[in-house]
């Protein structure tokens, strides 16, 4: 079978800048993802009431921090959408609070990532870990590799074998377990094959910054 030719165990992880989208608003929202780098915190509730919602987590030193946003009735109405910003950073977020007339009302939550000039910053969910796969490199060794202030890029094919349960997509991130090297998928995945020797033939990249 094709599978004994996948002897490279890879980790797969998505890609988001949205650990919470369009949550029911509640006293206690539990978040488990958080940014890759320490980020300022945007949250988006729709449709517009009064209320507060409080960020929990952590500042740059690991130190215990909280920001309180205060969304005013003068801010938006109806089925508008507000949207407030921290001005602190947190390198970890845990949970939000909400208080006022978001918990009484039906109000949904969108909290997101942001550097401190808007840009996103993303976190990254494992979808599997020690998953097999076989790599087909198109050449041994980057062009210029070492050279200071050079970008280099290497384009690859992954294959993994075939199940129904594996969503992957443009965007997410493969990480060769053996090496560390990091690849990002270019495009949707293809079935290559038929009967046990179906699998996934996935198109990769990867670049680095000499």
């Amino acid at each position: 079978m094709i599978t004994s030719m996948m002897t490279t165990q890879i980790t797969i992880k998505r890609q988001s800048t949205e650990p919470i989208k369009l949550k029911d608003a509640s006293a206690s929202l539990t978040i488990s993802n958080s940014p890759m780098l320490p980020a300022v915190v945007q949250i988006a509730i729709i449709p517009f009431y009064s209320g507060t919602v409080e960020v929990v987590g952590t500042a740059k030193n690991d130190s215990a921090q909280t920001e309180t946003l205060t969304f005013t009735a003068g801010y938006g109405t109806g089925t508008q959408k507000g949207f407030l910003l921290t001005t602190k950073q947190f390198k970890t977020v845990t949970s939000l609070t909400c208080t006022g007339d978001l918990l009484t009302n039906t109000v949904d939550v969108t909290a997101s990532y942001r550097s401190p000039d808007g840009s996103a910053v993303q976190y990254r969910t494992i979808l599997e870990s020690c998953y097999p796969a076989s790599f087909s490199r198109g050449r041994a060794s980057w062009k210029n590799s070492g050279n200071s202030g050079t970008t280099q890029e290497e384009k690859i094919t992954i294959t993994m074998p075939y199940t129904c349960t594996l969503d992957l997509r443009a965007g997410d991130i493969v990480i060769n377990n053996d090496t560390s090297e990091q690849f990002m998928v270019t495009g949707d995945r293809f079935i290559d094959g038929v009967g046990f020797n179906r699998c996934y033939q996935v198109f990769c990249e990867r670049r680095e910054n000499y």
